[in-house]
């Protein structure tokens, strides 16, 4: 009887090792939770869940199998895959039926989040673009926002982005300057009105030069345009100084005698500030001035040892005694005089109650003298009514007919004198005795001689 209970147990062993007979199934015609059909209802006798891998199933992990852990074998007996709604190993996320590669911000049909370059634009994610790549520069950023000045991105092109297109906060509307200067830019947003940058290679359209404080520089180190008023002298511009008088210069350079010189509002040299020069019409005596134009100090030709005439001022401020006229010793008796040389105003000796005689005018013009009058002819004597006698000639010499040398001599008769042997007098083309000029012999004397100019004239008494 034991031995039988054994036979049967054997049978049944061999039996199950057989698999489910043929027509006998699990398979209620359903399926599981996640919608795998669990394979039970073949024909065959494979029973999915068993932990064997049998026919068609992939994997069988038999009570492990699962359609909720990762990377588990599905209750279905198939491997763990994308599309099954659990994210598995290698999978970054797993949505099953909505996995879409349209659908913003859904998981990727490869299981992959949605990322920049996929060609779908996820909001959720901050894209703003997305052209299926991450190239940049070409309107859509690697990180997947739209290349444009303002999105806090630097993108290609752009030296700045704040995240915001207002001017003077250190990024320029359009992000191509940081609003320093020199960059080369010209930011009017920060009162900039030029910069020609530092870099004398890389001028910009327009600069000739970079920013520089040298005189007639275009653009100076403060990205302001050359100015006057900068303090900087731009002779080009036409700057005589700006702020400061000129240096090295002063008001004697201008022919003022004292003073301070300034510099105008609008950059040329102030000489208000410069006091006495020939020419304002102030004899400056003290400078050395005689007169100044009408302004003749108070003196007049007789001043100046004539009896009459109109005194005028030179250019250079000194007299001009051209317009006066008569003075002692110029040989013609006029003003006070009593006589002047030989000039005695028609008188002779027998005026002064000699027979014969020749008079003579003292050195101030103001005495006539007579001691030459009386003698005859040929008595050696000069009187009467004689012109001289023999070697008297009475003091009369050369010099009392205008000559400054020579030798006079008595002529036959003695009613006259031999003036052949004399020598110079004024209007015999040059210049000698107290002559000062003589016709066109003017010595060594132009106008400049007497501080004046133009051409120099001689007049009657041999006077310039």
């Amino acid at each position: 009887m034991r031995a039988a209970s054994l036979s049967l147990v054997a049978l049944l062993l061999s039996l199950a090792s057989l698999g489910p007979l043929p027509g006998c199934s699990d398979d209620d015609g359903g399926v599981n939770d996640n919608g795998n059909n669990n394979n039970n209802g073949n024909q065959t006798g494979i029973l999915c869940g068993n932990g064997l891998v049998e026919g068609v199933e992939e994997c069988d992990e038999g009570s492990s199998n699962s359609d909720s852990l990762p990377d588990a074998c599905r209750t279905d007996c198939r491997s763990p895959h994308c599309g099954d709604s659990v994210a598995d190993q290698g999978e970054a996320c797993d949505e099953g039926p909505r996995n879409n590669d349209s659908i913003p911000d859904a998981c990727r049909t490869s299981c992959a989040l949605p990322a920049c370059g996929d060609g779908v634009v996820d909001v959720q994610q901050g894209e703003t673009c997305d052209d299926g790549n991450t190239d940049p520069g070409d309107g859509c950023s690697p990180d997947c926002l739209v290349e444009m000045c303002g999105n806090g991105s630097l993108d290609p092109g752009e030296v700045c982005d704040d995240g915001n297109t207002d001017p003077g906060d250190g990024c320029s509307p359009d992000c191509l300057s940081t609003e320093t200067c020199p960059n080369g830019i010209v930011d009017s947003s920060v009162g900039e009105t030029c910069d020609c940058g530092a870099s004398p290679s890389d001028l910009p359209s327009g600069c000739t030069g970079i920013n520089s404080e040298s005189p007639d520089a275009q653009c100076r180190t403060n990205c302001q345009a050359r100015r006057c008023g900068d303090g900087i002298v731009d002779p080009g511009s036409g700057e005589d100084c700006d702020g400061a008088p000129p240096a090295g210069l002063t008001c004697a350079d201008f022919a003022y005698y004292g003073g301070q010189l300034g510099c105008t509002a609008s950059c040329r040299v102030d000489l208000s500030g410069c006091v006495g020069r020939c020419g304002d019409g102030v004899a400056d005596l003290e400078d050395g001035e005689q007169c100044d134009g009408l302004d003749l100090a108070g003196k007049d030709c007789e001043d100046a040892g004539f009896y009459e005439g109109a005194l005028g001022c030179l250019g250079n401020c000194q007299l001009n005694l051209i317009g006066c006229v008569g003075k002692c010793l110029d040989g013609a008796k006029n003003g006070d005089e009593l006589c002047d040389g030989s000039d005695f105003g028609g008188l002779g000796c027998p005026d002064f109650g000699f027979y014969t005689g020749t008079l003579a005018c003292a050195e101030g013009c103001d005495e006539i003298v007579w001691t030459g009058c009386s003698g005859e002819c040929g008595d050696g004597i000069r009187n009467g009514p004689e012109a001289c006698d023999g070697t008297d000639l009475g003091g009369v010499a050369c010099q009392s007919f205008g000559y400054y040398g020579g030798e006079l001599a008595c002529a036959e008769g003695c009613a006259g004198f031999d003036k052949s042997l004399c020598e110079g007098y004024c209007g015999d083309g040059q210049v000698n005795g107290f002559e000062q000029c003589d016709g066109d012999d003017q010595g060594d004397r132009t106008c400049r001689s007497f501080g004046a100019h133009g051409p120099l004239g001689c007049n009657a008494y041999c006077q310039p």
